[in-house]
């Protein structure tokens, strides 16, 4: 294709063009005649084929041309504006490739794509990924995946899923509850490798702190996982009350959370916080444990008036930073 950006150019300017080629440009001015009447066209796109035996525009200043919205007119000289001519070879879809080389020739695809590298361009390609499943019903279209395996259900196949298991199901919790995480307002929604089925800390192992989940998956902060050294933490929290502790809830997915009423931006669905049962149920024993996640460099501790009332005690440590153990 070779494209004049000169507005100046005028019809009888001497290109060369074929029969059978096409010439388009954008119209600034344009004067037809038919007959002795002349008719103003606006700026406008038209394009023009040159009839018969007329191979020279200069030669055939006033040839016979197709222009747009003026029929079969005679064009006069004083047509002007910025030019496209086209080479003669078929290109059915227009996206510039000739239809002897288009690998997709009745449907535009200018850049040619064939992923599978079969010569048929993925535009128009029924398999694009060759594994034997059509597009329209393969679940991983661009990958070959011809057992259309799909773990955790989620219609997106594993060989393409970037979560192929039930931590998918989980995010997709925080996606539907809409939690919103911090003090920016903003939602919070974890990412697959976040999750984890083996953190623990000294005195608490993983099926302890994902207790009453379903899934075989957690959130656990390194805040509430640290070591007694740290300072602060789940263990230090033990450590300073003097004696085994039994929790209740700590990890909780939105799901779980919902169902037994915690607060819609509860800690626990962000992996930082726990609730140790007070197994006497006595507010002797209520106080020691507060005054032990205190010493235990807590963020935020739970008034009695809370969920937990005086039948465990809650404690997180929301403003520690640190990652998500693995």
């Amino acid at each position: 294709m070779v494209t004049s950006e000169d507005p100046t150019f005028w019809m009888n300017g001497g290109l060369n063009i074929q029969n059978g080629e096409v010439l388009s440009w954008r119209i600034d001015v344009a004067r037809v005649h038919p007959g002795t009447n002349e008719v103003i066209f606006g700026a406008q796109n038209l394009q023009l084929r040159l009839w018969s035996e007329c191979v020279n525009l200069q030669v055939c200043e006033n040839a016979n041309v197709g222009v747009g919205a003026s029929g079969g007119e005679t064009a006069s000289s004083y047509a002007h504006g910025t030019w496209t001519k086209t080479s003669s070879d078929p290109d059915a879809d227009a996206d510039g490739v000739p239809d002897a080389t288009d690998n997709c020739p009745n449907m535009v695809n200018a850049g040619q794509e064939d992923a599978d590298q079969d010569g048929i361009g993925d535009a128009c390609e029924p398999d694009t990924d060759g594994d034997g499943v059509p597009d329209d019903t393969d679940n991983c279209p661009e990958q070959q995946n011809p057992g259309q395996e799909d773990t955790d259900g989620d219609g997106l196949g594993d060989g393409c899923d970037n979560c192929p298991d039930a931590r998918s199901d989980i995010i997709m919790q925080y996606e539907n509850f809409h939690i919103i995480g911090g003090t920016s307002g903003d939602f919070f929604i974890p990412n697959c490798d976040e999750f984890t089925q083996t953190a623990h800390s000294d005195f608490f192992s993983f099926d302890e702190l994902n207790v009453h989940n379903v899934f075989p998956w957690a959130l656990l902060r390194t805040p509430l996982l640290a070591l007694r050294s740290s300072g602060y933490g789940l263990d230090k929290w033990r450590e300073e009350f003097g004696s085994p502790r039994i929790i209740n809830s700590a990890y909780r997915n939105p799901q779980h959370n919902q169902n037994i009423g915690g607060a819609t931006r509860s800690r626990h669905m962000f992996g930082d916080a726990a609730d140790l049962r007070n197994e006497t149920g006595t507010m002797e024993e209520w106080t020691a444990m507060k005054q032990a996640a205190l010493r235990s460099g807590a963020d935020w501790t739970e008034p009695r008036n809370g969920p937990c009332g005086i039948d465990c005690f809650h404690a997180d440590w929301r403003f520690t930073p640190g990652p998500y153990q693995r």
